[in-house]
């Protein structure tokens, strides 16, 4: 009965050690855009307290597959065809003033794009994509000319 008592209390503090470092649940946003592997790259959530030029910007794109999506997000509330024929999943978040939606473009079973559109009730919207908003990491900068 002791070692019943021990091995159980021994499972409890090896699962509250793993939920104090975050393997279960949610990771804490100053992780989310330091991990160096892509592999391990964790895609920000999407909730109404995320500034969406932030999500935008921290996306790993073509590295994310359906299954972390998933795992991340949840289920989709609607899985679309979009214009250039690819699958998109859309996530709609609801805010006061109407409902912002992400969708996540796929290509091969990969996150290629995320397109956020802000519907603010009056029918005058934004939209803007995470390729837009990363378009700064695709360009070289310039070499200083050295006098």
């Amino acid at each position: 009965m002791i070692r019943i008592l021990f091995l159980v209390c021994a499972a409890l503090l090896s699962a509250t050690s793993l939920a104090e470092t975050n393997v279960y649940g949610e990771t804490n946003p100053e992780y989310d855009g330091k991990l160096s592997d892509p592999r391990l790259a964790v895609p920000p959530a999407f909730s109404a307290k995320t500034e969406p030029e932030i999500a935008l910007c921290d996306y790993p794109l073509g590295v994310i597959t359906k299954q972390v999506a998933f795992s991340r997000h949840g289920s989709p509330h609607k899985i679309v065809t979009l214009a250039n024929s690819k699958e998109g999943w859309v996530y709609e978040i609801p805010h006061a003033r109407g409902r912002n939606t992400y969708t996540l473009e796929f290509d091969d079973g990969v996150v290629i794009d995320v397109i956020y559109e802000d519907d603010d009730g009056l029918g005058t919207g934004t939209g803007v994509t995470a390729t837009e908003m990363q378009a700064h990491k695709a360009q070289p900068v310039a070499p200083v000319p050295m006098p």
